[in-house]
């Protein structure tokens, strides 16, 4: 009741409403978004103080704290123009403060962490499809790479991972997935590049990087494949709408590629049980020879694909943009790649051109 008696100061002014934000900010509920403070009036107009703090953060950052009524905007203090500075929100959510409007960072979304499973547990069935996970330890055996831009702009990045081994073998490999911001439309309608560092994946994952993550464990082919071709592919078991990726290490020691007996599990008249074996697993196919595409260019077909005689088929997709180039007649030495279904066309996966193909691309140092 004595502050209603006495005259404030312009800095005593500045003072009550910072303490009145503050005590805002700190009355919010962990299981609700906290309400924005009020907008700040603190400052004279040009020379004015920081206005009051917006939104606070949940206390549990679980979800983002509302600044003023949408959440995006901070109280301003003073005029605009020359209003003292705020600070940002904070990672949990919550509008910046100060006489410029700065807007808080809205948080990630929720990440929940899931049941503590290995890879190996996941390919091999052991973990039921649907289920949520949480990987620690697994080591990066390519570098983030697109996976799928859709017809309508949908960018889907990913990475191949794999048990932290020394030797690889069946079951111990994956593919991680996550869906990034679409592509934006341009002036002709078409949709352009995949706007990178919009998913968790970190964009310099690099071979050897280790990783904890959490995700769903998915099995998905894409519908159309049934009826466009032959024979039709078996779904992929993933793991994705992968998230709270934290990276540990780097440089750690990538597996010895594995040897495959049977090179037709890895192609599409292979069953699930012979896929969940191979997928995301590095191995390496020996002494096999490519088939040129017509026209006698060599074995690389307008797509990037090349059949090898054995009924595999590669595939671009870790290497793009680069391109692969090879004098017709190629016999490898060694093809060296991940498993994985790509579009309809279960593929094996080389991660650089100059180094998983021997002889090596031409054009290579």
């Amino acid at each position: 009741m004595l502050f209603g008696r006495l005259p404030l100061s312009s800095l005593s002014r500045v003072a009550f409403l910072a303490l009145a934000g503050w005590s805002a900010a700190c009355s919010s509920n962990s299981d609700v978004s906290a309400p924005g403070g009020p907008q700040g009036t603190g400052g004279i107009p040009g020379t004015g103080g920081n206005g009051p703090t917006g939104g606070g953060a949940g206390a549990s950052g679980m979800v983002a704290g509302v600044g003023g009524s949408a959440g995006s905007t901070a109280g301003s203090g003073g005029t605009r123009g020359t209003g003292g500075n705020g600070t940002a929100g904070s990672a949990a959510g919550g509008a910046g403060t100060g006489g410029a409007v700065i807007t808080g960072d809205a948080g990630g979304a929720s990440c929940p962490a899931g049941a503590s499973a290995t890879l190996t547990n996941v390919m091999n069935g052991s973990v039921a499809v649907g289920a949520k996970i949480s990987l620690t330890g697994v080591v990066a055996t390519s570098p983030k790479f697109l996976a799928s831009k859709g017809s309508k702009g949908a960018c889907t990045w990913a990475v191949f991972v794999s048990e932290p081994v020394a030797q690889a073998v069946p079951y111990s490999g994956g593919i991680v997935m996550t869906l990034g911001a679409r592509a934006p439309l341009d002036a002709t309608g078409a949709y352009g590049d995949c706007p990178k560092g919009t998913d968790p994946i970190p964009d310099d994952t690099a071979p050897g990087d280790a990783l904890n993550l959490s995700g769903s464990v998915t099995s998905y082919v894409k519908s159309t494949c049934a009826t466009t071709t032959t024979p039709p592919p078996v779904a992929e078991v993933r793991i994705t709408d992968a998230c709270g990726i934290q990276r540990t290490a780097r440089g750690k020691a990538l597996p010895t590629p594995a040897a495959v007996a049977t090179p037709s599990e890895l192609t599409n008249s292979a069953n699930d049980a012979a896929h969940r074996k191979w997928t995301g697993v590095l191995v390496r196919l020996t002494n096999v020879a490519a088939v040129d595409v017509p026209g006698g260019t060599g074995p690389v077909s307008s797509v990037g694909t090349i059949s090898l005689a054995n009924g595999v088929h590669t595939r671009d997709r870790v290497y793009q943009p680069r391109a692969a180039v090879f004098a017709p007649n190629t016999t490898f030495a060694s093809v060296t790649g991940l498993s994985h279904l790509d579009v309809c066309t279960w593929s094996l996966e080389p991660r650089d051109p100059c180094t998983d193909f021997n002889p090596k691309s031409q054009g290579c140092p």
